[in-house]
């Protein structure tokens, strides 16, 4: 009886469910207007709980009708699960983590669901259009959450047009800002100009493909297209392990960067701060970004060889692109005699 009516009790959870994702949009955005209230830390928890109550209940509501898709639901429980823990360093991140996930899924919406899908088959046809409105949204919603008094040291927010252009350079990867990052935005806001940047170097085009695979739903002819053209290599090639490919070779090298100036700022920092730091600028080199959260960027470095070696590396690696980094590692592991690099590689 309850898997009869699963999916009428589901569509009335979700609409709750964007009711309380817009509240809690203005709860964050405009939070310098509830500090001088006694009683926000009270209604920031129950709005966090809430959330996590409808966004729980929708999960088991499409466990038990069993029409949403597998992968629907595995980012549904990686979203409760990530929000719960994080929810222990600070409760309003909660809220943006579940605020995320209603987001993701009004604009699923908006693509694929409005109109029959019309928006997403007209912006489909014209990849260069695709493309823009991929990194302008990004940008935009980049913007948003900085403009978040969460995001200021100062807790009052910056103005758009500097929220703008701090996430159009993170996004976009230049370096360039009017502030300086280290001692004028929070930890959210660090993390929010983090993975601007990270999504800005593993290519928008790239992103949006990879959750229209997930999404289970085929490239036509003309994204297949603007997805090579984008990465590179040869058209015969498996779209999703190539997907994995970028991604895991990111993370490794990230990773490996990030150890490396471990080393270094371990002796001048607590390990949590080192730790932090290390993973931050690892990723920045390597995506080129070239931003720091240092006032004086590496200057204090500018004798220490693992730092220099390691920050110019992961600029060369970022640098060269996947498909070159692929080719380069097929070249030199594979058994055959004959080996040959691509033209692109050349």
């Amino acid at each position: 009886m309850l898997a009869k009516h699963s999916q009428k009790y589901l569509t009335f959870v979700e609409t709750l469910a964007y009711i309380l994702a817009g509240w809690s949009f203005f709860m964050l955005f405009f939070e310098e207007l509830f500090l001088g209230f006694h009683h926000y830390p009270q209604i920031e928890l129950i709005t966090a709980l809430a959330n996590l109550f409808l966004a729980t209940l929708a999960t088991a509501l499409k466990l038990i009708s069993q029409e949403k898709s597998n992968k629907s639901i595995w980012f549904d429980l990686s979203m409760i699960v990530f929000g719960i823990l994080i929810m222990f360093y600070q409760t309003k991140y909660l809220i943006f983590i579940l605020l995320i996930r209603q987001s993701y899924y009004f604009l699923q919406y908006m693509l694929f669901g409005l109109f029959d899908g019309r928006i997403s088959r007209a912006i489909s046809k014209s990849p260069s259009l695709s493309l823009m409105l991929s990194f302008a949204l990004v940008i935009l919603l980049g913007a948003i959450l900085l403009m978040m008094p969460t995001a200021s040291v100062s807790g009052k927010s910056i103005s758009f047009v500097d929220s703008v252009f701090t996430a159009t350079s993170a996004t976009c990867v230049t370096g360039l800002s009017v502030f300086d990052i280290g001692s004028q935005f929070t930890l959210f806001g660090q993390t929010v100009i983090l993975i601007l940047i990270q999504i800005g170097a593993l290519g928008i085009m790239t992103i949006s493909t990879a959750f229209a695979l997930i999404l289970g739903r085929r490239l036509n002819l003309r994204l297949e297209n603007v997805m090579h053209n984008v990465i590179g290599g040869t058209y015969k090639i498996d779209m999703f392990r190539l997907l994995k490919s970028i991604v895991l070779v990111t993370i490794i090298i990230e990773i490996l960067g990030a150890i490396c100036l471990y080393i270094v700022f371990s002796r001048d920092m607590s390990p949590s701060s080192a730790m932090y730091n290390s993973l931050y600028h690892s990723i920045s080199a390597f995506s080129n970004a070239g931003i720091s959260l240092f006032k004086d960027s590496f200057a204090r470095y500018v004798s220490n060889p693992l730092i220099n070696i390691t920050i110019m590396t992961l600029i060369v690696l970022g640098g060269i692109g996947f498909a070159v980094l692929m080719d380069l590692f097929h070249y030199f592991t594979s058994p055959n005699k004959v080996r040959k690099l691509s033209l692109h590689s050349k």
